[in-house]
């Protein structure tokens, strides 16, 4: 019986230690396999091709007159070391526009042909990565009048597209009812939006009142007296009401 256990015990133990060297591994494994999400700098977004040709060199980093590349380092994965990757907390890349006429200087110094880009490519024809909206920061997300990004965007990479179907639909001839579901923030801001290029504008919400997250019964009441004023109709909240009054 205690060879029994002992033996159990044992087996116990290596079935333990098989599954930690197993864990051990595969992070391993993880971290050497690259991340493939890697930001490269022009010329370079065929990753594949990237790796197989790159020799870690460093001469695009010493190239870029705009200082906006530098070495992967190992969070990016052990293949991707020491390879050229795009660092906009350093700088920008604007394809060397007023150095090189529009011709990005790494890609001409890489001597493997790493970063190569069509015959003829510009930078509108390049696209480097997407941008990651933090929407704490944003103005436009904050319920504040900003479209400075999209003002100041050149190459048209930033669109405001839902607007600009709203805008379609609504048209110019006045006669359109619209119903917008939800009375916070967002909703309003809507309403604001298109008013006065509405026939018909109802406002509704589960809730007993408008922005009922931010406001308390007296001051809801109040600003939703002068938003009626304006001819918006709300029905607050929605299940006292039926489907004829829309």
């Amino acid at each position: 019986m205690d060879e029994e256990k002992k033996g159990v015990t044992r087996r116990n133990a290596v079935v333990g230690l098989v599954c930690v060297a197993g864990s051990l591994g595969l992070g391993a494994l993880a971290t050497c396999l690259p991340a493939g999400d890697v930001l490269r700098p022009p010329g370079g977004q065929d990753d594949a091709r990237l790796l197989s040709l790159c020799v870690r060199c460093q001469r695009c980093f010493e190239a870029c007159p705009r200082k906006a590349i530098s070495p992967a380092s190992i969070e990016d994965g052990f293949l991707n070391l020491r390879t050229p990757r795009m660092d906009f907390h350093s700088g920008w890349c604007d394809f060397c526009e007023e150095e090189n006429d529009g011709h990005p200087r790494c890609v001409l110094t890489c001597p493997t042909g790493a970063l190569r880009l069509d015959e003829g490519a510009k930078r509108r024809d390049v696209v480097i990565g997407k941008p990651l909206l933090t929407h704490d920061w944003c103005l436009a997300y904050r319920m504040t009048r900003c479209r400075d990004c999209y003002d100041a965007c050149e190459l048209d990479a930033i669109t405001l597209d839902d607007a600009k179907r709203l805008n379609a639909m609504l048209g110019d001839a006045n006669d359109k009812r619209v119903l917008i579901v939800g009375a916070g923030l967002i909703g309003l801001k809507c309403a604001e939006g298109i008013y006065q290029r509405v026939k018909e504008l109802t406002v509704i919400d589960l809730a007993p009142r408008i922005l009922p997250n931010v406001l308390t019964e007296v001051p809801a009441a109040i600003i939703q007296k002068h938003i009626e004023n304006k001819g918006v109709k709300f029905l607050l909240p929605i299940d006292n009401y039926c489907a004829a009054e829309f």
